[in-house]
């Protein structure tokens, strides 16, 4: 139920990083592509979609220096058509979904409110996204992001380390 990914490139459409384990991703290229049936229509992508079932569960996804961006094809359509190709960080899969990006880049594909529901209110007084240190164009204005996401509290981000979240200092080799 924990899992480590560093120096990886991970790419997908809609929820390609999900499930409920306590996953980090660090320093990961997260790499949108373009949908298979009809791309050129446009589409909602959510990078991630995490899944608790109960809020004492210490899982979550959390994703450090890491990338958000769109492969070429993805980039040349997201030109085209930018009001159509709408990506965010994430969507609540579960009741108590929890998704912190700590110091990523995110690129100008990410919309401004930064995370989606799954349908409706579900999940949305239960959840916890949060960002520390964003960067790119994706990250320019935190303060037009949705209301039920947070700001990590510079204090709080420690929380959200390998070595804490996972216990990373116990399994794996120097990080």
């Amino acid at each position: 139920m924990r899992q480590f990914y560093t120096r990886c490139r991970v790419a997908g459409t809609v929820d390609f990083v999900f499930g409920n384990s306590a996953a980090v991703l660090h320093d990961t290229a997260l790499v949108i592509l373009p949908r298979q049936l009809r791309p050129e229509k446009g589409e909602n992508d959510a990078v991630t979609a995490q899944g608790r079932t109960d809020p004492a569960q210490p899982t979550g996804i959390v994703l450090r220096g890491c990338s958000v961006n769109g492969s070429d094809e993805y980039m040349a359509m997201y030109r085209q058509r930018p009001e159509v190709h709408r990506v965010y960080l994430g969507r609540p899969w579960k009741e108590y979904s929890r998704t912190v990006y700590v110091g990523c880049t995110l690129a100008e594909i990410v919309q401004p409110q930064g995370w989606m529901p799954w349908s409706g209110d579900f999940a949305l007084k239960t959840l916890y996204y949060g960002e520390f240190d964003s960067a790119g164009p994706g990250a320019r204005d935190a303060g037009q992001r949705v209301k039920w996401s947070s700001q990590v509290p510079k204090d709080h981000v420690d929380v959200y380390s390998v070595a804490n979240f996972i216990q990373g200092h116990e399994w794996i080799p120097k990080v």
